[in-house]
């Protein structure tokens, strides 16, 4: 007997998700440039911001982790706040 994660298609288990979680791919809109930015939660010994895969311990991660679609979040950076708002959750 297979399991159903074998037999439906890599895209269809890919579906929107409810809130931000580990390994989810999350894409953000920057409020001031208006910029879309899509990156994936991921354990700190994954993270690789080159590849856009963020740490759920960094600022980012810990502000986004439990997040819904359509919410803003803002985090303090050396350059001052940043505020994001989720577009999309898979």
């Amino acid at each position: 007997m297979q399991t159903v994660a074998a037999v439906v298609p890599a895209r269809a288990r890919a579906q929107a998700k409810d809130r931000v979680e580990l390994g989810c791919r999350v894409v953000v809109r920057e409020a001031r440039s208006r910029r879309a930015h899509t990156l994936t939660l991921v354990s700190p010994g994954e993270a690789d911001p080159e590849r856009d895969h963020i740490s759920t311990e960094s600022p980012l991660g810990q502000a986004l982790l439990g997040r819904r679609l359509g919410e803003s979040i803002t985090i303090r950076a050396p350059i001052g706040e940043l505020q994001y708002h989720i577009i999309e959750i898979t």
